[in-house]
């Protein structure tokens, strides 16, 4: 019994070393601990920016940020071309992550190749939805001759380096085009064991 308060102590005591925006957990037990930081959802508005700040994040050295875009009814993210920028950086002003392009244009991208290609380090690393299986299963979901169908929600990710430092996030959208004026975007960053 006096373990596992010993362990419930510890685990309460480095989640409280957390101080700034959004919800942070941590789950499992070291050092396979879970590290999840859920930062405040707010309207996808042309030429809104929005800075996040915390300290205390953990951090396996690596994490994933998650851009999720949430609508009410289903629209067709491929034609999302929104240049969304965002910056992930250091307290010394070191940038961990950058990147300003169209949501879209990895899409875009493979369209003019006619075939399915990976993201490169300049665009938005998203998986759009297709009603077929064989082209939904595979790594890279793309089909020249099939269109994604309407969805409710997109998410793009990527892997960045972390510490254990304060960090920041800024995020710039730019214009929003007719048909997607009321999604919310919500970002996250996550860090686990593997």
């Amino acid at each position: 019994m006096t373990k596992k308060w010993i362990l419930l102590l510890s685990i309460f005591l480095t989640a409280c070393g957390f101080e700034g925006d959004g919800i942070y957990e941590e789950s499992g037990f070291w050092p396979l601990t879970t590290h999840n930081l859920q930062l405040p959802a707010f309207n996808f508005e042309s030429d809104k920016e929005v800075l996040f700040k915390f300290d205390g994040y953990g951090s396996h050295g690596t994490s994933f940020l998650s851009i999720n875009l949430i609508s009410d009814t289903p629209v067709n993210f491929e034609k999302l071309n929104t240049i969304l920028e965002v910056r992930v950086y250091g307290g010394n002003n070191v940038t961990y992550f950058y990147r300003k392009s169209a949501l879209n244009s990895h899409f875009l991208r493979m369209q003019k190749i006619g075939e399915a290609a990976w993201a490169n380090e300049m665009e938005w690393n998203g998986r759009y939805e297709y009603s077929s299986p064989d082209i939904k299963n595979r790594a890279v979901p793309f089909s020249i001759s099939e269109v994604p169908y309407a969805a409710k929600e997109m998410t793009y990710i990527h892997s960045l380096p972390t510490g254990k430092e304060a960090f920041s996030i800024y995020v710039k959208i730019g214009d929003v085009p007719e048909g997607f004026e009321n999604l919310q975007i919500n970002l996250g960053l996550s860090s686990g064991w593997k």
